[in-house]
């Protein structure tokens, strides 16, 4: 079994250079007030005084295998109050096309994926997202995610997770829910 993924953490607070020029008026809201007073001088029309940020700080790099690799993003469920109404913006809005229709859930598809609606009393929230990966093994699957501390609850050809924030995000077989619809005309690509 590979070792945990290990990746390096991304700041989005770039590194300021140690002096500004003198005559820098460079007035972005990124800048501290103090940093902005210190530049409340300069012509921006003859001064390129904006702090270059380098790119390697912006990186992020993955030291070893992940544990698992998304292929796609199989689907978003989000709650809605009125399942009917969303049903038919989502497709008026960005051309969506129902997959399935039941009292409880509409499937609309787009791309290589879906949109899940389902009526809920708190609605306008992403209940879940799937991750697709190629290459589904059950076992194997659900063995790497308790390696990495999860507690994996199994679904259709899928697995339920907590993100370090509580999101539900599941991870499974890319074609979930897609497999013979692309055979019956619905094609996705």
């Amino acid at each position: 079994m590979p070792p945990a993924a290990s990746i390096s953490r991304w700041s989005p607070t770039p590194t300021r250079p140690q002096s500004w020029p003198s005559s820098c008026t460079t007035a972005s809201s990124r800048f501290t007030p103090r940093e902005r007073a210190r530049a409340a001088t300069c012509d921006e029309s003859r001064c390129d005084c904006r702090p270059t940020i380098p790119q390697q700080e912006f990186a992020m790099t993955q030291k070893t295998a992940s544990v698992c690799q998304a292929q796609t993003v199989n689907h978003i469920a989000i709650s809605v109050s009125d399942l009917q109404r969303s049903k038919e913006w989502y497709c008026r809005m960005f051309g969506l096309k129902v997959i399935q229709e039941s009292e409880g859930s509409v499937l609309l598809g787009f791309g290589q994926t879906m949109l899940v609606l389902r009526p809920d009393p708190n609605p306008g929230t992403i209940s879940h997202f799937m991750f697709g990966i190629d290459g589904y093994v059950e076992a194997e699957l659900e063995a790497r995610l308790k390696a990495e501390g999860l507690d994996p609850h199994q679904d259709s050809d899928s697995f339920h997770i907590r993100d370090p924030d509580g999101l539900n995000v599941q991870v499974g077989d890319r074609m979930l829910g897609l497999a013979g619809f692309v055979e019956n005309g619905f094609k996705m690509t």
